[in-house]
């Protein structure tokens, strides 16, 4: 199941090497930690992504003070995980992430992390939609 959803991701975001803005993300489709399908809607107004274990423990400091963060701003939140091998994400990384009490949408294949657009590791990227669509693509050092 995994490794269609990671090939489905992947030949959704295969055509372009970097999403920008007016891109359509309705077909989106990432799985969390718990293996839920992360899916965009009408309703999600933003995308957090991290490319770094220290930019992703920034966030999980943040959320554990703003809990309501996510839901509040209709976000979804992405985390990079790419660069590990499989069995390091699958033993240790997503138990770790389970015990979080929001959902991480693990963006596994390398590839398809290629098309998210990134400034750097020590920056977030955080994407804001209309109706599905791009409307901005920003990097920040940190959620405000």
């Amino acid at each position: 199941m995994k490794i269609l959803i990671t090939l489905f991701l992947f030949i959704n975001l295969s055509f372009a090497s970097s999403l920008k803005i007016g891109d359509d993300l309705s077909s989106l489709k990432v799985e969390d930690q718990f293996d839920k399908i992360l899916e965009i809607n009408k309703n999600i107004k933003k995308i957090i992504i991290v490319f770094s274990k220290d930019k992703g423990d920034e966030i999980k400091s943040f959320l554990e003070t703003n809990p309501n963060y996510l839901k509040t701003n209709n976000a979804l939140y992405f985390a990079d995980v790419s660069a590990a091998p499989g069995f390091v994400t699958n033993l240790f990384m997503v138990p770790k992430f389970k015990k979080y009490n929001y959902s991480i949408g693990l963006i596994r294949d390398e590839k398809v992390a290629e098309s998210f657009p990134k400034k750097d590791e020590n920056n977030l990227t955080i994407i804001e939609l209309e109706e599905n669509k791009i409307s901005s693509i920003k990097y920040e050092k940190s959620l405000k």
